[in-house]
């Protein structure tokens, strides 16, 4: 079959389009989504292959049973998940209900606290979103680094922006996988989306 190539100028992005088949060139592959129900922990494992060195992540309306809780994060090593105190980050954060932007450090905690939302409540309309990506998880010469944005209306109905960046750094195995989770209650609600970076 012949290629036929569309100029920009003859689309009207106005119109709806039904693609077909496979479109590439986005630099990413969707590898797993995860629809949040009630969980007390949404993992995603197995899933670091070489085909990719780097992977996004991305939480979408992210809603939890308990109220002034937050989401953390954990690595798995050898499909063993880590709560050694080998964990360090830094987070700078501004939220809606006080002017002056803040940071907080970490140099031995058990998780990547608050990567995926802080002080969250469990009433209508508060949530969280985040962007989250990990860098080389399959690399062995390196401490594994995970850098994520967040954002997110808390129990006071605040809005807040988070920007962290963290490495676990009890020795430079391969990561196998990834743990969100929360200290107390559930995630009750959200979508998951891991994807491959190329």
């Amino acid at each position: 079959m012949a290629l036929s190539k569309i100029q920009a100028e003859s689309m009207n992005l106005a119109d709806t389009y039904a693609f077909s088949g496979t479109v590439s060139g986005s630099g990413m592959d969707l590898l797993s989504t995860i629809t949040a129900s009630a969980d007390d922990e949404i993992d995603f494992t197995g899933l670091f292959t070489s085909a990719y060195r780097d992977y996004e992540l991305i939480g979408s309306n992210i809603h939890t049973s308990g109220d002034g809780v937050s989401v953390g994060l954990r690595v798995f090593v050898g499909g063993s998940i880590k709560s050694d105190s080998h964990y360090r980050y830094s987070r700078l954060r501004n939220y809606s209900g006080d002017a002056t932007a803040r940071g907080s450090a970490e140099l031995t905690d058990t998780e990547f606290a608050q990567f995926g939302g802080r002080s969250m409540g469990n009433a209508t309309g508060e949530h969280s979103n985040f962007r989250m990506i990990i860098y080389n998880p399959l690399g062995t010469d390196n401490f594994k680094t995970i850098e994520s944005i967040t954002t997110q209306v808390d129990a006071g109905t605040d809005s807040w922006n988070m920007l962290m960046s963290g490495h676990y750094k009890n020795g430079v195995t391969a990561l196998t996988g990834i743990r969100f989770f929360v200290a107390s209650g559930n995630i009750a609600t959200g979508i998951f989306k891991l994807y491959g970076r190329k």
